[in-house]
């Protein structure tokens, strides 16, 4: 019922933080003022995902009180003030030499507009910049858009999780009978 790919890229010099785009300011997540931008963004972009839309305060305050958690690493961008869209790069054991793109999401007006671009290309740059040598992520396989926002960011699939279901929840009549 789902395909979950683990895609992964290493890091180095060459990952240094981009310009935003024209219009787009970037900053850190603020603790007690962003959270009610980052969820309604967050859960406008993933509107169709079985978990990750549907994340809530207590979520994420569960998230964001982690050890792993330092706001510089989820980095908002606003255009107009709004913020439309941000990536949250999550380092769990620094000693693996891996950091890990944790979520990356625009607000569906901001789509297209090459900001998954560069918010991955900010991931790169926290993830470089912490001494790290690689960055990896998972993703929807059946996501088209976002593999190719991230193979064109030079990620490669190094493993695939599938999650499989009944009979009758994709590709069979649920009243299939033997």
């Amino acid at each position: 019922t789902r395909r979950l790919a683990v895609l992964a890229r290493e890091v180095g010099p060459a990952d240094v933080m981009p310009a935003p785009p024209p219009g787009v300011t970037l900053a850190p997540f603020r603790p007690g003022r962003d959270e009610g931008a980052w969820l309604a963004v967050n859960a406008a972009a993933f509107a169709d995902h079985p978990e990750q839309g549907r994340l809530t305060a207590e979520d994420l305050a569960r998230r964001t009180a982690q050890p792993w958690f330092d706001p510089e690493d989820l980095v908002l961008a606003r255009r107009d003030g709004e913020v439309v869209g941000s990536v949250w790069v999550k380092v769990e054991d620094a000693a693996s030499g891996a950091g890990e793109l944790y979520v990356l999401g625009i607000a569906p007006a901001a789509q297209g507009t090459g900001l998954g671009a560069a918010l991955t290309r900010v991931a790169l740059a926290r993830v470089a910049g912490r001494g790290l040598r690689r960055c990896l992520l998972y993703v929807d396989a059946d996501d088209a858009r976002a593999v190719g926002v991230y193979t064109r960011a030079g990620f490669a699939e190094v493993a695939r999780h599938v999650q499989y279901g009944p009979l009758g929840t994709r590709g069979a009549a649920a009243d299939d009978t033997m």
